[in-house]
């Protein structure tokens, strides 16, 4: 399955989760565990094509974060990745 991009109906990704192909276990969720979050561009492509793309990104950033109580602890915004530090406990309370 590495390196290929194919469309999975959900019996197939029953079958995955079931099979334990999956590369990670569920994330701990609890009031105050910080997660860190990446965003990559597929094989290290420019996730951002200039500044005002990246300025609309962290404003859509700062949308969701006020919509829903979370709160974003640390960041960097790099042409390839952004790395996130966050809290994210407010969501159960936007839910």
């Amino acid at each position: 399955m590495e390196g290929k991009l194919t469309k999975i109906d959900t019996l197939q990704w029953e079958e995955i989760m079931i099979e334990g192909i999956m590369p990670r276990q569920a994330r701990l969720d609890a009031p105050g565990v910080l997660h860190h979050i990446m965003v990559c561009g597929i094989e290290g492509c420019r996730i951002f094509r200039d500044e005002q793309d990246r300025e609309n990104f962290v404003s859509r950033i700062r949308r969701q974060v006020e919509k829903t109580g979370t709160k974003i602890l640390a960041w960097a915004l790099m042409d390839t990745h952004v790395h996130l530090l966050g809290d994210l406990s407010g969501l159960d309370q936007a839910n």
